[in-house]
């Protein structure tokens, strides 16, 4: 008998699954789905990179319209 086993548990009870390991559960997938948490992480990135960005757009002497939507690609792109 194995230490990590119950002692009514049988072997075959712990090796049948619904579904195999690692996958996802069946069910309705969509295909554009924006988590809380991924909306949430492109706002603080592009909050974050926003002085960055102005700062290297005035620096290299482009407008800071550039700066600026640089920020707002980086937010886009890290969502």
């Amino acid at each position: 008998m194995s230490a990590c086993l119950p002692a009514g548990a049988t072997e075959s009870a712990h090796t049948e699954r619904a579904h195999p390991p690692h996958s996802p559960p069946p069910g309705r997938s969509r295909r554009f789905r924006v988590a809380g948490a991924d909306l949430s992480a492109a706002v603080a990135v592009f909050l974050i990179a926003l002085p960055l960005s102005l700062g290297i757009a005035l620096a290299t002497g482009a407008p800071l319209q550039a700066g600026l939507v640089a920020a707002a690609v980086g937010g886009l792109v890290a969502g």
